[in-house]
């Protein structure tokens, strides 16, 4: 029987469950991978994919204090073809695609996010209030 073939959402879920798990591995503050994977589709739509994936470059290379979940995400994002100097140049339509991909994949980051991140006892009572 021939294997079968995953669909692009399929693949977008498969690859942000490893980068949540990959997360949890590192070490790195659930709060603060949280924060961003929370944020992240937010930011997209309102500031676009290229001022996004800005402010997670400069966030990733601050001298003083590098962000390291935005260094993650900036890897992660610069691999799967979501790179802001590449971009830049891409025609309104290819952009367009781009942005909407890249908005598929970061939904599959917040969920794994959110299934797999613990939030913290206060956030939980205040988001059961809400």
């Amino acid at each position: 029987m021939p294997a079968m073939t995953k669909t692009r959402s399929q693949q977008h879920s498969s690859h942000a469950l490893a980068w949540v798990r990959g997360c949890k591995e590192a070490k790195l503050k659930d709060e603060d991978v949280r924060n961003w994977l929370d944020s992240l589709p937010g930011l997209i739509l309102v500031n676009g994919l290229i001022a996004t994936l800005i402010k997670l470059e400069q966030e990733a290379t601050k001298i003083d204090k590098a962000d390291k979940v935005a260094q993650r995400l900036v890897a992660d994002l610069a691999a799967r073809g979501f790179q802001s100097q590449a971009l830049s140049a891409a025609a309104g339509d290819a952009y367009m695609l781009a942005q909407r991909t890249a908005l598929a994949y970061v939904a599959w980051l917040k969920k794994w996010g959110q299934a797999l991140l613990p939030r913290k006892s206060a956030e939980k009572k205040a988001h059961a209030q809400s």
